[in-house]
């Protein structure tokens, strides 16, 4: 009889979430709907007969993404998986060891573990596209450096899980960065060696968070002017660091889990130039920016920042370098912004997992007339 009782109750439990959840959710859905997925979700597809094939696909996206109290249900199984067995992983990051977070998009894990490796092909295309670039510039009288700037996991690969058994310490840029230096004469900056050699020291990237602090902007700053040939700010000994508010990391949000990976110190770096840096005009910080700054008594060259989130804190200390430093994402960038603000150099930046876009590069920063010259 208990047994009976039991398989109804299960019977009607199962009816009640997926029958009952629907019909609250036409209630109350849209005040409790909410995206921390770090993506665009799907919209729902309308039905035609020119696009009947990919019909049932698009749909399936969108309704896998606006499953009924989806985002609170994610979030209830991440906060059981880690009170109960001290886990939280999704398919955007995962908890590694003391409470550190890591990215997981964009093949990031599989590249720290030596797994993605760049065919002979690949390589001599994305060198060919940035040689494309440089002779593009030259002909400009600027110079043309390619900065790379580390992912978290090739800094602090060691706090990953360790499911996540590095097979061998190379990675995509590793390759690219040899292939360059063998194939062609492009000024490149890699600070993964600095960077691991300091962060025993001092708080390099976030916790919780996919992107360096200011103390990894910082040396990566003094390493980019210093293999530029420019003299470079005091060393991080000869610096003070201070707190300077909390941090809310990007991947604690996509991990639904800010309730115990909330906030961290954010430590900015004070004291370390007597140089004043004006700013002439800034559009807020988010995923897209746009700034430029002005410096008296700084070297004379105009410097111009073409990059993806990670330039946003290196021109927050590059900026003390140079009479005027501009910084602007790349897909906000218009081909030719830079020659028309007579600037001497452009650095391109790039982290490691956005690599790739190196393949297309040109598109982004050589004007389409003059590729067709």
């Amino acid at each position: 009889m208990w047994k009976k009782i039991k398989e109804k109750g299960f019977i009607g439990l199962f009816l009640l979430m997926i029958c009952g959840l629907p019909l609250l959710y036409r209630i109350v859905g849209p005040e409790t709907e909410e995206n921390s997925e770090n993506r665009t979700l799907a919209e729902k597809p309308k039905f035609s007969l020119a696009g009947y094939r990919e019909y049932p696909e698009r749909y399936e996206q969108y309704f896998n993404d606006h499953v009924a109290f989806k985002p609170q249900l994610v979030k209830l199984n991440q906060m059981i998986n880690y009170r109960l067995f001290g886990m939280a992983e999704n398919d955007q990051c995962v908890l590694g060891k003391e409470g550190w977070l890591f990215c997981k998009v964009d093949q990031t894990i599989e590249d720290y573990q030596g797994m993605c490796v760049y065919g002979e092909e690949q390589l001599a295309a994305i060198a060919g596209e940035l040689v494309r670039v440089q002779e593009y510039y030259q002909s400009k009288g600027i110079r043309f450096i390619l900065f790379i700037a580390p992912n978290k996991e090739s800094v602090y690969g060691e706090l990953l899980p360790d499911k996540y058994e590095q097979i061998r310490d190379h990675s995509k840029a590793d390759q690219l960065v040899g292939y360059l230096a063998e194939h062609t004469d492009l000024f490149v900056v890699y600070p993964k060696t600095l960077l691991r050699e300091r962060k025993d020291r001092y708080p390099l990237y976030y916790k919780y968070d996919t992107h360096w602090t200011d103390v990894g902007a910082y040396l990566s700053v003094n390493e980019l002017i210093g293999q530029m040939g420019y003299a470079t700010m005091p060393d991080a000994d000869q610096v003070t660091f201070q707190e300077e508010g909390e941090h809310v990391g990007d991947l604690a949000v996509m991990l639904g889990l800010l309730q115990y990976f909330h906030t961290e110190p954010e430590i900015g770096v004070a004291d370390f130039t007597g140089t004043e840096a004006e700013t002439v005009y800034s559009y807020p910080h988010h995923i897209l920016f746009n700034e430029k700054f002005t410096a008296d008594g700084a070297n004379p060259e105009k410097v111009y920042v073409v990059g993806d989130s990670f330039s946003a804190k290196l021109a927050e200390y590059l900026k003390y370098s140079f009479s005027e430093t501009t910084v602007i994402h790349r897909m906000e960038y218009t081909p030719g912004l830079a020659e028309g603000e007579e600037t001497d150099i452009v650095v391109c930046e790039v982290v490691e997992r956005y690599m790739d876009e190196m393949g297309s590069i040109s598109e982004v920063l050589i004007p389409k007339a003059e590729e067709m010259e």
